[in-house]
């Protein structure tokens, strides 16, 4: 029996590549879907959204009852973004956020009405335009899977647990520094 194909000669839901034999490179071996889906998160992207979420739930609840997810979430974001940079510098830390904000940008679409602004604040700029065009909760959601995906790269590159110490150190020194940027901005 034969099998549907495309236009391209593909089996129909695979891709072919030519298989890898010394003997003949004309053969083709048909690829597997993506398995990206069926797998589970990896320890890194788990350990991410913990902390990000720790990271969001402390501003909201440091914050004066006003502040909304989507202000508490861009308040962690300015916060992990001063706390990365001490590490690797402003520049390393708006390239880990830029490449968490790409990938994240494809579902979250308001993340199109916010900015990142190098050494800039607040460091993520737009919030109330996107609360306003999508509403609080997608904002929300969208900040914080670019924080989960900031974090998440940090972890690939220095570890999660290093990258779990330098975004929430347990020293008294942090306790002390670690004021929310609003109120930081507002004792200055």
């Amino acid at each position: 029996m034969e099998q549907p194909t495309s236009a391209g000669g593909a089996i129909d839901g695979f891709r072919k590549r030519p298989a890898r034999s010394p003997n003949d490179g004309s053969s083709t071996l048909p690829l597997s879907k993506p398995s990206n889906l069926l797998r589970p998160p990896s320890p890194v992207l788990e350990t991410a959204q913990q902390l990000a979420r720790r990271l969001v739930d402390r501003e909201r609840n440091a914050g004066d009852g006003n502040v909304t997810t989507a202000t508490a979430a861009a308040l962690a974001g300015e916060r992990l973004c001063l706390t990365l940079s001490r590490w690797i510098g402003g520049d390393g830390c708006h390239a880990l956020f830029t490449r968490a904000r790409a990938q994240a940008q494809a579902e979250h679409r308001p993340l199109d009405a916010l900015y990142l602004r190098v050494r800039g604040e607040p460091y993520i700029e737009g919030v109330a335009e996107s609360i306003k065009e999508y509403g609080d909760a997608p904002t929300a959601v969208a900040i914080e899977a670019t924080l989960v995906g900031t974090i998440e790269l940090l972890g690939r590159l220095i570890g999660v647990e290093m990258a779990t110490n330098l975004i929430e150190p347990t020293s008294p020194e942090f306790a002390q520094t670690s004021a929310s940027p609003k109120k930081r901005r507002a004792q200055a």
